[in-house]
C-alpha cells in the first residue's frame, strides 16, 4: 500500500546520504517521492518519479555494495515507470528487500556489516 512504499522511500532516504557517490539531493528526492506517493498513489507521473529515484538509489547501492549488485539490478528492472505503484507491490517489495540485503553487507566481499 502507499504508506508502506512511502516508509520504504523514507528509510532509503535516511541511508542515501551516507553512501559514497550518492548525489547530494538524492535523499531529498526520495523523501519528496514518499510524500507524492501518499498524496497520489495511483498517478503514473508519481510512479515515474518514484521509479527514477529508486533506479538512481539502486545504482548507488550497486556501486557501493558489489556483493548485492546483481540482485539489486534485477529488482530495479522489475520497476515500471508507466504503471501505477499499487499494481507494482511485488516489484517494490523485491526492490526494498534486495537493497536492504545489499546494504547489510560491508561493501566488499558480502560479509554482513558489523553493528556499531
Amino acid at each position: 500500500d502507499a504508506a508502506t512504499v512511502a516508509e520504504g522511500l523514507r528509510q532509503l532516504a535516511g541511508v542515501a546520504g551516507t553512501l559514497p557517490g550518492a548525489r547530494p539531493d538524492l535523499a531529498t528526492d526520495l523523501r519528496a517521492s514518499a510524500e507524492h506517493v501518499l498524496l497520489n498513489p495511483d498517478s503514473v507521473d508519481v510512479a515515474a518519479t518514484v521509479t527514477e529515484a529508486l533506479t538512481e538509489a539502486g545504482a548507488v547501492v550497486q556501486k557501493t555494495r558489489p556483493a548485492g549488485a546483481a540482485a539489486v539490478q534485477q529488482a530495479v528492472t522489475g520497476l515500471r515507470a508507466d504503471t501505477p505503484l499499487p499494481t507494482q507491490s511485488a516489484a517494490l517489495r523485491a526492490f526494498f528487500q534486495q537493497v536492504s540485503a545489499a546494504l547489510a553487507t560491508d561493501g566488499g566481499g558480502g560479509t554482513p556489516a558489523s553493528e556499531p
